[in-house]
């Protein structure tokens, strides 16, 4: 049919194409007056699945951070899902892939609404002739880029809670969400459900100072990308060639470069006075109003 509009746009009559192609004149002429002769086929219909009725209940488990396909079906079940693993599991790889691209996106967040925490590796100190572990706690405060920086010699869930008492009270005031890793002293795995299962005293802790603890969600895990450089940041330009008589005298140390210093630099990825963003993202914190430590209401 092809050769016949080709023939017919070189100006030859319907007698000449029917010699040379071998049709019928009236074959020829009905098929010149279809208004549309060429096919035209528009994208297929997607098939119904059994799935789809089922979709925005998967959907909301995506968003509570449930990614396991197992644990998905076996609720489906629960739910009258009749379809099988290899539908859900085909439904989930693209959500993945669409997740993995989402996380390399810079993550923001308006000011007071989120601060970051990490603990880092900053090396060994002497104690009572031993070599014990020291580490780094780092509080960041998501808008500003302010942070707050302690070194301890243990990462105990004491030792944190107290940690962040200190950013509070050196930042000024409670983000309304503080993001964390899977760190054993928050959180003590999942339920049968694969839903976060908190430490009890912590989440008594997140409660009495008013913020909502979350976990950085798989396949997103650049969105802890600020503390994590944060810690780095602490590595590089604190610890290198620095000496202490004690762990209290590098606390010490650490915590007077991090307001003399870190919060009065220019951010190299927001290009902000980190102090000016801070002192105007206070006013967005929730306030202290003169609490206690939670140790202390105990």
């Amino acid at each position: 049919m092809q050769q016949i509009e080709e023939l017919v746009r070189q100006g030859v009559s319907q007698a000449e194409i029917g010699r040379l192609t071998g049709f019928d004149r009236k074959t020829i002429r009905k098929y010149l007056q279809q208004p549309d002769p060429t096919p035209c086929y528009g994208p297929r219909q997607p098939r119904p699945s059994k799935l789809d009725c089922f979709k925005p209940y998967v959907e909301e488990r995506l968003e509570a951070g449930v990614w396991n396909a197992v644990v998905l079906l076996r609720e489906l079940r629960e739910r009258g899902y009749r379809g099988g693993y290899t539908i859900l599991k085909d439904y989930l790889q693209p959500l993945r892939e669409a997740a993995r691209t989402v996380a390399v996106r810079r993550f923001e967040t308006p000011a007071g609404k989120q601060a970051q925490v990490d603990w880092g590796h900053l090396g060994e100190i002497a104690a009572h002739g031993k070599a014990r572990k020291l580490w780094g706690f780092v509080f960041t405060l998501g808008h500003s880029r302010a942070m707050m920086a302690g070194a301890a010699p243990d990462q105990k869930l004491p030792t944190l809670l107290r940690m962040h008492e200190e950013a509070f009270r050196q930042l000024g005031g409670v983000p309304r969400e503080i993001l964390y890793d899977r760190m054993k002293t928050v959180v003590e795995g999942t339920d049968e459900r694969g839903e976060t299962r908190w430490n009890q005293t912590f989440q008594d802790f997140a409660r009495y100072w008013g913020f909502t603890p979350r976990l950085c969600k798989p396949y997103r895990a650049q969105t802890k990308g600020k503390v994590e450089s944060g810690v780095k940041y602490v590595r590089r330009n604190f610890l290198c060639g620095r000496t202490a008589t004690s762990l209290a005298d590098l606390d010490q140390q650490l915590r007077g470069w991090v307001w003399e210093t870190s919060n009065r630099r220019t951010h190299g990825t927001t290009h902000k006075a980190v102090f000016e963003s801070w002192k105007s993202e206070q006013a967005k914190l929730q306030p202290l109003e003169n609490r206690p430590p939670l140790s202390a209401c105990r």
